[in-house]
This record gives C-alpha cells, sequence and structure tokens, in this order.
C-alpha cells in the first residue's frame, strides 16, 4: 500500500491504467472505487480532487490501446466492416493491430510518463484538499 499522497496517487493512476487495458468500463469502476478507499484511509492526507482525476487516467489514456478499443474490435468483426474496406484491409485480428510492437512500446511510453507527471504534480502540504468528514460519514451510511 502506498505510504505518502504522491505514491497513492501514482498508484491509483497505474491501476487504473492497467485495467484500462482489459476494459474502459471496468477501470472507471475500479479506480472510482480505489480512489474512494484510498481518500477514506486516516493514515494518508491525499487531495481528493487529484485522486478523482487519477482514477479517470486509464479512460484517457491507455484504452484505445487496449482490448475495449473500439477501432480494433470493430476491424476484427467482419460484420462491422463495410464491403468496401473489407476487400481492401481484410479482417485484422488483435495480433495485427493492438499487440504489434508499436502500441506495446506507446502503452508502455505513455503509462510511465502519466505516472510520473501524476506523481510530481500532486498537492503536497497545505495545497492537499481532503474530502469533508460530513461527506464520508453520510456515504457510509
Amino acid at each position: 500500500m502506498p505510504k505518502s499522497a504522491a505514491t497513492a496517487v501514482s498508484f491509483v493512476v497505474l491501476l487504473s491504467m492497467s485495467v484500462s487495458f482489459l476494459n474502459w468500463g471496468l477501470s472507471l469502476v475500479f479506480a472510482g472505487l480505489l480512489a474512494r478507499a484510498i481518500a477514506r484511509r486516516g493514515d494518508l492526507r491525499v487531495d481528493y480532487r487529484v485522486l478523482g482525476a487519477a482514477a479517470f487516467r486509464g479512460l484517457g489514456a491507455v484504452w484505445a490501446l487496449g482490448l475495449s478499443s473500439s477501432a480494433a474490435l470493430l476491424q476484427a468483426t467482419a460484420a462491422s466492416l463495410p464491403l468496401e474496406l473489407l476487400k481492401v484491409s481484410g479482417v485484422l485480428d488483435f495480433g495485427a493491430t493492438i499487440f504489434t510492437w508499436q502500441p506495446l512500446v506507446l502503452r508502455a511510453v505513455m503509462m510511465a510518463r502519466t505516472v510520473s507527471v501524476t506523481h510530481l504534480s500532486a498537492p503536497r502540504g497545505g495545497a492537499i484538499r481532503l474530502a469533508s468528514p460530513s461527506a464520508s460519514r453520510r456515504d457510509s451510511r
């Protein structure tokens, strides 16, 4: 588990992007619940605004290079392609689209840069805004 606010935000971003590779919708639910759980930790002072933004980074960063990529799914399904395009390109499975070396390298670079930028830009000290304790009590009922 993360020991500081910046590593907690980086943790949420990394897991959000990793789960987003599997499915963008799962990433939204998973990362939202993870951000909420980290915000409720009493031993960490983490800015709730940054946690919320971190939870959405999987959707903004790597979902189009993952298994739920709209373009890759359409290209892998013959019935979804116009006949003219099907004649030119044929059906392309994931081995010819998201699992080639270019998207793999791009995904790794995007994930590394996103985690590092998020870690370095996370608020510290007096700039941290915590979620209101009364809101947390209302949510737990």
